[in-house]
């Protein structure tokens, strides 16, 4: 698993952020749109795919976005959650 991806986990993944993250890349709802969660923002492209981003504060203190963001596809993020989850 990527170190990125673990970090997000470990950073995000209480259960009420758990399922409402599972919620929004599985509703055939939302086609595409935007997740901030604390310290990342998942971007949903399609139904399909989603791009994570790392949030990190500014010195001036506002926020921006990690630049090498992960790519990932749906199904395979929600197996990584899933195995993570019952770990």
């Amino acid at each position: 698993m990527d170190k990125r991806l673990k970090d997000f986990f470990e950073s995000e993944m209480y259960d009420e952020m758990y399922e409402e993250i599972k919620k929004f890349l599985l509703s055939c709802h939302i086609r595409e749109g935007k997740f901030e969660g604390n310290e990342i923002l998942l971007n949903k492209l399609n139904r399909d795919t989603v791009i994570v981003y790392q949030q990190y504060e500014l010195k001036d203190g506002s926020y921006d976005y990690s630049r090498d963001a992960i790519v990932c596809h749906i199904p395979v993020l929600i197996k990584q959650l899933e195995e993570w989850k019952s770990l």
